[in-house]
């Protein structure tokens, strides 16, 4: 049996307010533009609590955003942890059932950056049982009248998730160009706080890089060239070319400057001045 979450928004009525896009821009932007040096724990705390004021003009009662896809990561499922005020209820749940292995909306996600609502994908003649009763819950749990915005950037893929208030679904849904312009600012503040928070909990962050492999960037980080890193470190010039190829290859970055960049953003490495 096929399970309709929701009948598509309707058009917005005389009594709902329309918001123009100059003036939700200038809300939204200085209310998530917070200084870059805040402790990461706190930083996503400030981004959950900003995000959520700014998307409640545009009639967003929840919302959650989580990273799909993270070449630094090289997992296969979505990593933790997710920036959400859904129901704690409802999280609890998700967690229980294991739905991030079902969940038809991060599948869709994969598929392309084309933002959908969830009624839509309701009827998709491809969804399995499983993903069925996941449809089913959301709908039961006050979650069946939403839309996400996937965000494909560089390799990564992520999802901003966004509930309306009952009372003015319309008005959330017609502003989805808007609110697709604060999903992508939001993945730039919110992506490198949860990457490091991932990998700081996880085996992958100590087994990333070798030992040598962190040297040579160390090395190269301090504007060193090839013949003097090989010195330095006592292996020859090929054997400094190996490890940095490695590292470069790992990280996904294009050339050495670029896997320095990445490592140091990721707390890989702790350049000396």
């Amino acid at each position: 049996m096929t399970v309709t979450v929701s009948a598509e928004p309707s058009r917005m009525t005389n009594q709902e307010p329309v918001v123009d896009i100059r003036e939700s821009l200038a809300v939204c932007r200085p209310t998530l533009d917070f200084l870059d040096d805040q402790d990461w724990t706190a930083q996503i705390g400030a981004i959950q609590e900003l995000f959520a004021v700014s998307a409640e003009k545009v009639g967003v009662r929840h919302f959650s955003y989580q990273i799909i896809r993270c070449p630094v990561m090289a997992v296969a499922r979505p990593i933790s942890p997710v920036i959400t005020t859904f129901p704690e209820s409802w999280q609890r749940r998700y967690a229980e059932e294991g739905y991030a292995e079902n969940d038809p909306v991060l599948a869709e996600c994969l598929v392309g950056p084309v933002p959908f609502s969830w009624s839509r994908l309701s009827r998709s003649p491809g969804l399995g049982q499983r993903q069925r009763q996941f449809l089913k819950e959301a709908q039961a749990a006050g979650l069946g009248q939403g839309m996400t915005i996937p965000i494909h950037a560089q390799g990564e893929v992520a999802a901003l998730n966004l509930v309306p208030d009952e009372h003015r679904v319309s008005l959330m849904h017609s502003n989805t160009y808007l609110l697709y312009l604060m999903a992508h600012y939001l993945h730039l503040k919110a992506r490198r706080p949860l990457v490091e928070v991932a990998l700081a909990t996880s085996a992958r962050r100590r087994s990333l890089l070798s030992p040598r492999e962190t040297e040579a960037l160390e090395w190269t980080a301090r504007g060193k060239t090839t013949r003097e890193i090989s010195s330095g470190l006592g292996i020859s010039e090929k054997g400094v070319e190996f490890h940095l190829e490695g590292a470069k290859r790992k990280l996904q970055a294009s050339n050495r400057t670029h896997a320095v960049a990445k490592a140091l953003v990721l707390r890989l490495l702790f350049a000396a001045p």
